[in-house]
């Protein structure tokens, strides 16, 4: 019996080791190429044949377009890695979506050879925006002898022979296994099995081990040794999870203090009409040391805003446009995180954010007069925050020179802007540029108990390093110490006390969003208004300003017959629960641009069944 539990031992410990090498890649080196988001589309490859990455620089274009795509010159489209590699090595293609209809036949090419060919199935055709909850995935795989290589310097490339587009979600390239090397071909599920499988038994066989006496194997004795093992191991980590538990639902959420980056002040240009907008197609990547790829930050189009379609060619055709300031900037947000973005997952189609941290309704009214002539929409949806009353008959704002229209006697006159003076539109070419920030945290906000496993398992990992350890958790605990002057309101304090002491603001603003809501309904288009609480009144909600502000904005909202939304107790509700507001900067979180998007998807469907 002993040496069946012997056996049993090396057995569990060669499971538990193949498990290990299955999920370390084994002894050799896996290189892998991660997607730009930038480097797809007609801006990259529009007289552009071909993309070369190197090891040093592991990115690739995150879209390869097929001879039937147009807009990318109807050519074959190559994407060329440099392979590190010498000898025999597999390439591994992995894609997330494809033309619905016309998917491509892809080759894959050594020093010019055809290696194999792939015809990629077929997609869903899913914007750029949904690859990654709705698309298509699928994997290719295949080896390339080292001599194909030799000739050329490692030359390996991926070319599009015919059909339409596909959007790659990695490329993988490392040595071809040898045959005695069999945990490179135990699938990644098996491997997860093995892994819990091989410690349970280890743990298991070994204390059958330590169990084992004169008159055989004492199995009282053997379960007891299990038990407390497992109790020590639980003791040991309980304190650890306690503390990761308190860090999470005491922390508030943070924007500063997070790693997420607020746009520079030069990441605006100026704009005769508008007064500002963000730098025309700028992209932002953060990344993470150690990680072979980077994560679309913030990304701006040809106009400088963010969203989620394209805006060159003819009228394009989304979902809805969204107007308004920082809140449909995004500020704090990733490009995945914004309200437009989420109502896009919402409604199943592009979203147009048009916005700039510190616009006003008439900044707003100018764009979308601007842009509606070249979107094809159902909706128009406007983000009205209580600061845009301040400066809608001023030509400054926070400081800032801006447009204004001639106002007279209350009355605007919508034929005459006086723009920005030209001295102030010197030098206002800027377009473009790339930058990279450090560190973007990976964390999920939607998921307290992920959020809770992922930084119990941070701690654990430092276990090696005491000193690592403390100081992690000493910082992690002085974040929930930090308190905010929450108190801050938008508006003058005592104009919220009183019903009508914004009434002149008010019927400036609702002109401004008159005239938008006719842009809308001329071409057909729904609109509507969203009121944005602001966090000084959702943290005090038991205040004495008793929403005045809500209850004038519903008022004009009514006698105007416009369809508007106003979502403060919900807000209120919610808070109580989780943040969602940056708690040291008062704009969204991901937790309230995700509620703003449901609000506004739930309210346009209610509208859409009650026509």
């Amino acid at each position: 019996m002993r040496t069946v539990v012997k056996i049993a031992s090396w057995a569990f410990a060669a499971v538990l080791a193949l498990a290990v090498l299955n999920m370390t890649g084994g002894v050799y080196n896996k290189f892998a190429y991660s997607p730009d988001e930038a480097m797809r589309g007609e801006g990259f490859w529009k007289n552009r044949k071909s993309a070369t990455a190197h090891n040093n620089k592991p990115v690739i274009p995150a879209q390869l377009p097929g001879p039937l795509d147009s807009w990318s010159g109807s050519e074959s489209k190559s994407i060329i890695v440099i392979s590190p590699l010498d000898g025999d090595q597999t390439v591994v293609l992995k894609l997330i979506e494809s033309h619905e209809s016309e998917p491509p036949l892809i080759s894959l090419r050594a020093c010019g050879n055809v290696i194999a060919e792939w015809q990629v199935e077929k997609g869903r055709g899913s914007p750029v925006e949904l690859w990654r909850s709705t698309g298509h995935p699928s994997v290719y795989k295949a080896d390339i002898p080292g001599r194909s290589l030799a000739a050329c310097g490692g030359e390996i490339q991926i070319r599009s022979e015919q059909g339409s587009w596909a959007a790659i979600d990695q490329l993988l390239l490392y040595p071809k296994p040898k045959t005695w090397e069999v945990w490179t071909f135990i699938p990644s599920t098996a491997a997860y099995v093995m892994l819990w499988g091989g410690l349970f038994g280890l743990w298991a066989s070994l204390a059958a081990g330590a169990s084992y006496g004169a008159d055989g194997l004492d199995f009282r004795k053997a379960a007891m040794y299990l038990v407390m093992t497992f109790f020590a191991c639980a003791l040991a980590i309980t304190p650890i999870g306690l503390i990761a538990v308190y860090v999470e639902l005491k922390t508030p959420s943070l924007a500063y203090s997070s790693g997420r980056v607020r746009a520079p002040d030069d990441f605006f240009v100026r704009d005769r009409e508008l007064g500002w907008k963000m730098v025309p197609s700028y992209v932002a990547h953060m990344k993470n040391p150690g990680d072979a790829g980077s994560y679309p930050y913030f990304i701006s189009n040809t106009w400088g805003f963010r969203s989620t379609g394209s805006e060159t060619g003819p009228p394009q055709k989304g979902e809805a446009i969204m107007v308004g300031d920082s809140y449909v900037q995004g500020m704090f947000l990733a490009q995945h995180e914004t309200i437009h973005r989420k109502l896009l997952e919402k409604l199943g189609g592009h979203v147009f954010g048009l916005g700039a941290s510190g616009y006003s309704t008439d900044q707003e009214y100018t764009l979308l007069k601007r842009v509606i002539g070249k979107i094809n929409a159902k909706y128009v949806i406007v983000m009205f925050s209580p600061n845009d009353l301040l400066f809608l008959d001023k030509n400054l704002a926070y400081g800032t020179p801006k447009p204004v229209y001639e106002i007279k006697d209350g009355i605007v006159n919508f034929e005459l802007l006086h723009p920005l003076p030209d001295d102030l539109l010197k030098d206002q070419n800027r377009a473009g540029g790339k930058e990279t920030f450090c560190c973007f945290p990976k964390t999920d906000h939607n998921s307290l108990l992920r959020r809770f496993t992922m930084r119990t398992l941070s701690y654990l990992a430092a276990l090696y390093d005491p000193v690592r350890l403390v100081t992690q958790i000493r910082n992690d605990i002085a974040l929930t110490k930090v308190s905010y002057d929450l108190r801050t309101y938008l508006v003058p304090y005592g104009k919220y006390e009183k019903p009508d002491a914004l009434n002149y603001e008010w019927g400036l603003a609702f002109q401004f969003l008159g005239k938008m809501k006719e842009l809308a309904e001329s071409r057909g288009m729904k609109f509507a208004v969203f009121f944005i609480p602001e966090v000084a009144q959702v943290m005090n909600a038991s205040g004495h300003e008793r929403f005045y502000l809500q209850k004038s904005f519903m008022k004009f909202c009514e006698s105007n017959k416009m369809d508007c939304i106003e979502p403060t107790q919900a807000f209120v509700k919610r808070q109580r629960m989780v943040d969602v507001f940056f708690m040291d900067d008062g704009h969204f979180n991901p937790y309230g641009a995700e509620m703003a998007a449901d609000i506004i998807s739930e309210h346009l469907e209610k509208a859409r069944v009650a026509r």
